[in-house]
């Protein structure tokens, strides 16, 4: 707890005990009473926040944003926060990236990416301090008109608010100018592609040889992630007699429980990796040529383009949304998603695609239904055919009089129609 003191003169200080277990103080000279108070709660925020790991919340982060350089540099002097001056976004960032040694390498590189076109807007010597929300937006525009896609600049924006939430967890920044701005990857309808079975059997004949037949097999058949989850297979990995196969997954490595999972060895994907089978090599990966290479995709374009198509976009992924897709027409969806190593909704907003053969499914069934009751639309229309019409209400001399009197009741009038003779149908009561 944080208290206030003040001394003969008149002049105040919050005395606090800071986490390292030392009693410190801020001198804050003479001031009412009220606002000492107010400088003592935001002290005593700053230093719960320190003692329990979180971020300090936002009306304390507002609080320091509003604090002049003087009572920066106190607040700074006794560890409650950092040098704001010492804080550049070239440095800074370069020093995230560095401590980040829980990323693997594709991370990595998109954390460089993404710092480069910072230094490249705002400059490296650029104070973090002095980007404001609006230069957040304006970072955001900037991208936007060399071109990029609405989703690569979206993933920028999110390398950029991880950065500067650390910043603000370091009290380098009392908030992330970024915050606001969205991050979440939208899905493009656009570039699903169902790769049928057709063009599997030809893209599987145009490969050049097992590893490649392996490869392939493992996105299409298996839908796993390539090339992490491909490279990292090793044959001891496979469960012949159990049918089962152990994927290595390093992208979820960091959730609990997400470094691993088992799919079933489907009988297609049998058929291929029994080939590359032999005793002994059992902790050899089973893609031992293409190790390390970075260029999988290139290859694979000119695989495809072997046999006549187009390779379609992102040809890994769409693979693996292809069996996606598939295994739920046969299996509950939170048990494929166990599988494939993904979440209910990531499945279905990036994963699952409509079909063809959906649309022909319906219209199938559709006219199986029809087929099956004949005479039911039939029966239908000579029920409406041989329905008497009705005439328009009508008043009559029964309506004339008073509108108060409960004597005056309305009458319907049936036309003639068929062999009955218009009659007319009991009042409506009041």
């Amino acid at each position: 707890m944080a208290s206030v003191s003040t001394d003969a003169r008149g002049n105040q200080r919050i005395i606090f005990t800071h986490p390292d277990g030392q009693r410190k103080a801020v001198y804050v000279g003479k001031m009412p009473k009220r606002k000492a108070e107010t400088t003592r709660i935001r002290i005593e925020h700053i230093v719960s926040s320190m003692f329990s790991g979180d971020a300090i919340d936002d009306e304390t982060a507002r609080w320091l944003a509003s604090r002049d350089v003087s009572m920066t540099k106190k607040l700074a002097q006794v560890g409650l926060t950092q040098k704001r001056e010492s804080a550049s976004l070239g440095s800074y960032v370069d020093a995230f990236i560095a401590s980040r040694a829980d990323v693997k390498g594709a991370t990595t590189r998109k954390y460089i990416s993404t710092r480069n076109k910072l230094v490249k807007f705002f400059s490296a010597s650029r104070k973090l301090q002095t980007i404001a929300p609006g230069h957040a937006d304006d970072f955001r525009l900037h991208l936007i008109s060399e071109g990029m896609a609405e989703n690569t600049v979206r993933k920028h924006i999110a390398v950029c608010k991880l950065i500067f939430g650390s910043a603000v967890r370091k009290r380098l920044i009392s908030e992330n100018p970024f915050r606001d701005l969205k991050a979440s990857i939208m899905p493009n309808m656009s570039r699903f592609f169902f790769v049928t079975r057709e063009i599997t059997d030809k893209v599987l004949s145009a490969c050049p040889d097992f590893e490649w037949r392996a490869i392939f097999g493992l996105c299409r058949f298996g839908g796993l992630r390539c090339p992490s989850e491909v490279l990292a297979l090793r044959w001891r990995d496979i469960d012949w007699e159990g049918g089962r196969i152990k994927v290595t997954s390093p992208k979820t490595a960091h959730h609990q429980g997400g470094e691993s999972r088992v799919i079933p060895l489907f009988p297609e994907l049998r058929d291929i990796l029994i080939e590359g089978w032999e005793p002994g090599i059992e902790a050899e990966p089973v893609v031992t040529k293409y190790q390390g290479a970075d260029n999988l995709r290139t290859q694979f374009v000119r695989i495809v383009e072997r046999t006549g198509l187009d390779c379609w976009v992102k040809p890994f992924q769409n693979c693996r949304s292809t069996r996606e897709t598939e295994l739920v027409q046969a299996h509950p969806l939170h048990v494929v998603c166990r599988w494939l190593g993904n979440s209910e909704p990531v499945a279905a907003k990036h994963y699952l695609q409509t079909t063809s053969d959906d649309f022909e499914k319906a219209i199938r069934e559709a006219t199986q239904k029809t087929t099956r009751n004949p005479t039911q639309q039939v029966s239908v229309k000579a029920r409406n055919d041989g329905q008497p019409s009705i005439m328009p209400v009508r008043e009559t001399p029964d309506f004339q009089g008073s509108a108060n009197s409960r004597e005056h009741v309305h009458k319907r009038i049936v036309a003639e129609a068929g062999l009955e003779p218009a009659r007319e149908l009991p009042p409506i009561g009041f």
